[in-house]
């Protein structure tokens, strides 16, 4: 049997090993059957590694929104910035003005079209949308009648590992 503090490293190698991003699958198995430990043992290590992986993805998720939110704050800054120093070119009459470091000129967008009454729009203005299919539907009826879509659809239903 091995000593804690070789389960410790043995069960560190196999962290590192799950948390890069090309995990080698046969690597990570040859790992695996290396521990030289009990079943349960070795279910209870990979529990442990999946639990800390989860919370790193948690904390990814986390950071990303929060690194959203900022994004989209300072995109309104900017925004709010480019408006404010519009209308100060606009106020001092100046559509074109020249710094040491830049250029600035106030110059014409591309035609937009503002719709005001769309149930007079023309027909050849309206896209239609490919058909999107409702798998959710699908199945709660092919569950109901399986036969009817017999050749068309089947109930598919695979296992998975739950860890609590």
């Amino acid at each position: 049997m091995s000593t804690l503090y070789e389960l410790q490293g043995m069960f560190l190698t196999l962290w590192d090993m799950a948390a890069t991003e090309d995990l080698d699958e046969q690597a990570l198995a040859d790992t695996i059957e290396s521990l030289e430990l009990e079943l349960e043992d070795k279910a209870d290590g990979y529990a442990k590694v999946i639990n800390d992986l989860k919370q790193q993805v948690t904390a990814i998720k986390k950071e990303i929104e929060r690194l959203n939110g900022r994004k989209q704050t300072l995109e309104k800054n900017i925004e709010k910035m480019m408006y404010a120093l519009q209308n100060a070119l606009e106020i001092a009459e100046k559509p074109k003005m020249r710094t040491a470091l830049f250029t600035f000129s106030i110059c014409k967008t591309p035609p937009t079209v503002r719709v005001l009454d769309e149930r007079k729009i023309p027909r050849k203005f309206w896209k239609q949308q490919d058909p999107v299919l409702d798998r959710t539907g699908l199945l709660k009826e092919v569950k109901e009648d399986p036969q009817k879509y017999k050749g068309i659809a089947e109930l598919m239903q695979s296992e998975r590992l739950r860890i609590k």
